[in-house]
C-alpha cells in the first residue's frame, strides 16, 4: 500500500509540474468552454462536488473572478484552477495548494482505475532504484 501511494504521489507531482508548465493565459478564454458539459470530466461528479464543497472559498474566488460556475472538473477547469493556484501561492487567505493536491490525487486515482495497468507499464518503462519489485 505504501509503495502504491508513493507512486501515485510521484505521478501527482509530475502532473502538477506538467500543468504549471503548460498553463495558458485563460483570462481571455471563452467561459462557455469551461462550463461545457460535453467535455469529458476528469473526476466523477460526486467526488468533484465533495472537493468543491470542501474548498468552497477557493472555488468561489475563481468563479467570481472569471464570472463562471464550475459544474464538472474538466481539463480546462483544472488548468484555470492551477493557474489561480500558482498566482495565489503565497496568499494565506486561501488553500489553493491543498485544493490542487486533492484534485491531482483524485485525477490520478481516476486514471488508475480507468487503466490499472498504466502504472505498472510506467514502472516497467522507467524503473526506479528506490522501488523494489
Amino acid at each position: 500500500m505504501r509503495k502504491t501511494l508513493s507512486i501515485i504521489l510521484c505521478f501527482a507531482v509530475l502532473l502538477s509540474f506538467n500543468l504549471s508548465a503548460n498553463a495558458q493565459d485563460i483570462t481571455n478564454s471563452d467561459s462557455t468552454i469551461l462550463n461545457d458539459n460535453t467535455l469529458e470530466p476528469l473526476v466523477d461528479p460526486e467526488t468533484t462536488n465533495e472537493i468543491f464543497t470542501e474548498y468552497e472559498k477557493e472555488i468561489n474566488y475563481v468563479e467570481s473572478k472569471y464570472n463562471l460556475t464550475f459544474s464538472v472538473l474538466t481539463q480546462e477547469t483544472l488548468d484555470l484552477l492551477s493557474n489561480e493556484a500558482a498566482q495565489n501561492l503565497k496568499n494565506e487567505d486561501y488553500r489553493f495548494s491543498k485544493l490542487m493536491t486533492q484534485l491531482i490525487l483524485e485525477c490520478e486515482r481516476a486514471n488508475y482505475f480507468a487503466n490499472p495497468n498504466a502504472l505498472q507499464e510506467c514502472i516497467e518503462d522507467f524503473p526506479s532504484p528506490f522501488l523494489s519489485n
